[in-house]
């Protein structure tokens, strides 16, 4: 299945279902008014503000890093502050968490590519002819405008006995788009199943 450039790839909410209705309602509205479809995550997520600037708003939030798993996926028409980006990467690269696999890969406003993967001493920034061979580099790569954290595995969500209400409460919703992230591979602007 393809995703369109022009879509938004937001991870939500599981520990809290009401959250999740929430975030949901708040999501497909920005979706609208963007006039793109919206593709919903299912990932731990952080309490997403429900407002027009949702997406600027959760950009502009430091992460907190142990407790995040998502994926923003921004067209090139939403533009993240340069500070915002690299909040997000320095909160990354300083937590002290280890059990975790990340990229975070994005186009600057003059079109300089930037990729950045793991929390170790030799995490650094690719060039753009790096990043062409950098394929199977990452689990989830990114291109365009954007970003992405993935701190662990979700797909035990779906494959636990003991599944959540807010977690049914989306699985039983047909019209929704719901992806793991193991599942994204995020490449020359088409995201694509694998």
């Amino acid at each position: 299945m393809l995703i369109s450039a022009g879509s938004l790839l937001v991870g939500l909410p599981t520990h809290d279902g009401r959250a999740m209705v929430h975030s949901l309602t708040a999501l497909s509205r920005v979706g609208s008014a963007l006039g793109r479809p919206v593709q919903f995550l299912i990932g731990e997520a952080g309490s997403i503000p429900r407002s027009r600037n949702l997406v600027l708003d959760m950009a502009r939030r430091r992460p907190e890093v142990d407790d995040v798993t998502w994926i923003l996926w921004l067209d090139s028409d939403i533009l993240i502050p340069a500070d915002a980006v690299d909040a997000m990467v320095h909160a990354i690269l300083w937590s002290e968490s280890t059990d975790k696999s990340w990229v975070a890969h994005y186009r600057m406003a003059d079109g300089t590519s930037v990729l950045m993967r793991e929390k170790s001493a030799h995490a650094r920034h690719y060039t753009a002819d790096e990043i062409q061979q950098l394929d199977n580099f990452a689990e989830v790569g990114l291109a365009g405008l954007g970003l992405a954290y993935i701190k662990t595995d979700v797909r035990y969500i779906f494959h636990s006995d003991e599944l959540g209400e807010d977690v049914h409460f989306f699985l039983d919703q047909p019209h929704l788009t719901i992806h793991l992230a193991k599942d994204i591979r995020v490449l020359h602007r088409k995201a694509v199943l694998i």
